[in-house]
């Protein structure tokens, strides 16, 4: 495959790397007590909790709302049902007005969590939904050339025609049926640009002459 584009990051960068700072330090810890997966698992069911419940989040997030408040409402929304290492962690959060960054430390959180697995992940765009099998190969495949271990998530569009499109990280490789046709497309109005220059060039060195 041809490596073909850089795609930002479309979380605000500043938030982003607050995310990662506090990601990175929460499952440090976690890793040191054995429980990496268990803390990322929790972590992201109270991030879906957060989605359903918005008045919940805007709470934990207003600097308008006590610190106390707020420890009050994550001991009722998780005491007894997420590890104390996570409860704690999101008390720090509320009480540092960092709360915003919530669902950044959940993404890079996961993030983190398979690069101490050894493993990364891919989204594959095909145009039609792929089997079982198809994915398990190209999993193979990537895992093969990428030296470590990839999950393959698939999604479909009927746009790109035919081939694949894969994402990892911020690298796109792009094998559609679309992308090769644009740059047939590309390469031949070059040609076309390219033939008349030549006869502008021609026309220009016979009149002078």
């Amino acid at each position: 495959m041809t490596e073909v584009e850089k795609i930002p990051n479309v979380l605000d960068s500043s938030v982003a790397q607050v995310g990662e700072v506090y990601a990175r330090a929460l499952l440090s810890e976690a890793q040191r007590q054995g429980k990496v997966d268990q803390v990322v698992d929790e972590l992201s069911q109270f991030a879906s909790v957060l989605r359903q419940l918005p008045k919940l989040y805007a709470a934990l997030e207003s600097p308008k709302v006590a610190y106390e408040t707020k420890a009050g409402l994550i001991d009722k929304s998780l005491g007894g049902r997420a590890d104390q290492l996570l409860v704690n962690f999101i008390k720090l959060l509320a009480k540092r007005g960092r709360f915003e960054a919530y669902h950044a430390v959940e993404r890079s959180a996961k993030e983190i969590q398979d690069e101490i697995a050894g493993r990364v992940r891919a989204t594959v765009t095909a145009a039609v939904e792929l089997d079982e099998n198809a994915v398990r190969r190209l999993e193979g495949q990537l895992s093969q050339m990428m030296g470590k271990q990839v999950l393959v998530a698939v999604s479909v569009d009927p746009e790109i025609l035919g081939g694949v499109v894969v994402r990892i990280g911020d690298t796109v490789y792009d094998t559609s049926v679309k992308n090769r046709l644009e740059k047939i497309k590309a390469k031949a109005v070059k040609g076309v640009s390219d033939s008349i220059r030549r006869s502008i060039d021609q026309f220009v060195s016979e009149t002078s002459g």
